[in-house]
C-alpha cells in the first residue's frame, strides 16, 4: 500500500484505493512505517511506539500525525 501524508490542518493519508483516511490501523500504520504489524502490537505493550487512540478494548488505529511525530522524535544526526 502506497501512501502520501498531507501537510492540511487535518492530516490525513490517501490510500492506492483512493480513499483519505483519518486513522489508519496497526496493519496501514506498519506498512506506513516498514514495520511488521506485530512490532506495533509490540510496541504498543512496551510504552516505546507512536501514540495510538484505543477504539475498545479490542481495536487501536494511529493517527498520521502521530505516526508523523513519532518518527520525527526517533531522528537521529544531522542539522536541526
Amino acid at each position: 500500500m502506497s501512501s502520501t501524508v498531507s501537510t492540511a490542518t487535518a492530516p490525513s493519508v490517501r490510500t492506492t484505493d483512493g480513499l483519505t483516511r483519518l486513522s489508519l490501523t496497526t496493519a496501514e500504520a506498519a506498512r506506513v512505517l516498514g514495520v511488521a504489524p506485530k512490532t506495533l502490537r509490540n510496541w504498543r505493550s512496551l510504552g516505546t511506539g507512536p501514540a495510538y487512540v484505543e477504539l475498545g478494548s479490542r481495536q487501536c488505529v494511529y493517527r498520521p500525525a502521530d505516526l508523523d511525530s513519532w518518527l520525527l522524535s526517533k531522528r537521529v544526526g544531522g542539522a536541526a
